[in-house]
C-alpha cells in the first residue's frame, strides 16, 4: 500500500498502485490479467498509474495478496452497500407505482362522475354501477383492494376490465364536447 491507495469503499470502488516506470506498469497490468484481475495502466504527471475499477476486482487483488482485514472490511462496505441500492431502487419503484395508481384512479372518478352527470348513475349496467359506486367511495384504493371490496369479491382483472369499460362510455362523451 506504500505505492498506492483504495479509494473510499463509500463511494466507487477504485484502487491504485504507482509505479516509476511504464514498462513495469505494463507489466503488473499483465501479470494482474493472469491472475484474472482487469487492470488498466495511466501516465499520470512523471508516474505512471495501474488501477483497478469495481469491487470484485479489487477484492481478488486484496486476497491475492493477503491483504485479507482490507478485504473483509471492503466485502462488508459493498454488501451494505448493494443492500441500501436494493432497498432505494424497490422504494422507488413502489413510488412510482403507487403514483401511477393514484393518477389512474382520479382519472377513473373523473369519467364516472361525468357519466353520473350526463347520463345519471341508473343508465350503467349493475355491474358497472357498483364498481363506480365502490370507486366514488373509496378513490384511493388499488383495483385489487377495489375487488375485494365488491360483492361479491371481484379479481384484479375483473375490476379492470369493468373500470375500462366505464371509461369507454366516458370517452364518448369527452370525444363529442370536442366536436
Amino acid at each position: 500500500m506504500g505505492g498506492g491507495f483504495i479509494a473510499n469503499p463509500q463511494g466507487d470502488f477504485h484502487f491504485e498502485l504507482t509505479c516509476d516506470h511504464e514498462n513495469l506498469a505494463n507489466d503488473l497490468v499483465t501479470l494482474l490479467a493472469k491472475m484474472s484481475i482487469p487492470a488498466r495502466s495511466v501516465s499520470r504527471r512523471s508516474t505512471w498509474i495501474v488501477y483497478i475499477k469495481g469491487a470484485e476486482p479489487i477484492l481478488d487483488f486484496l486476497t491475492l495478496v493477503g491483504a485479507h482485514r482490507s478485504m473483509l472490511v471492503m466485502e462488508n462496505v459493498r454488501v451494505t452497500k448493494s443492500v441500501r441500492n436494493d432497498v432505494n431502487r424497490r422504494l422507488n419503484a413502489e413510488m412510482a407505482n403507487q403514483a401511477k395508481s393514484i393518477d389512474a384512479a382520479m382519472e377513473q372518478v373523473k369519467a364516472i362522475r361525468l357519466l353520473v352527470e350526463k347520463r345519471g348513475i341508473d343508465s350503467l349496467p349493475p355491474a358497472l354501477q357498483e364498481l363506480a359506486l365502490l370507486r366514488l367511495s373509496h378513490p384511493d384504493v388499488s383495483l385489487r383492494e377495489l375487488g375485494e371490496l365488491a360483492t361479491p369479491p371481484l379479481t384484479k382483472s375483473a375490476v379492470y376490465h369493468r373500470v375500462r369499460r366505464i371509461e369507454a362510455i366516458a370517452q364518448e362523451y369527452w370525444e363529442k364536447e370536442a366536436v
